[in-house]
């Protein structure tokens, strides 16, 4: 979270992304307070479509509060291989 240097809205978007590791699950939840606390910032929270399944309560909270964070979900394989989409 070092990264993140004010929460005024930027001239540059350089170093505005918080960088959460492994930690899908309060990913998601820490973009729910984001967005609910009514900042006027709307959240992107992005993962791997495999990690989603650490993600579910924090996603099923988010819909059910309508708070707004757009969940993106990419297919690992191709990154991984190149677009091979196998082994």
């Amino acid at each position: 979270m070092r990264h993140l240097r004010s929460l005024s809205v930027p001239a540059q978007y350089a170093e505005r992304n918080l960088r959460f590791g492994v930690r899908e699950h309060g990913m998601g939840a820490i973009c729910n307070g984001i967005a609910l606390h009514n900042s006027g910032l709307i959240p992107y929270c992005a993962t791997f479509y495999i990690f989603t399944d650490y993600m579910r309560s924090a996603m099923r909270m988010s819909a059910l509060s309508e708070a707004g964070v757009i969940y993106g979900e990419e297919e690992a394989s191709l990154l991984c291989f190149g677009g091979s989409g196998g082994w």
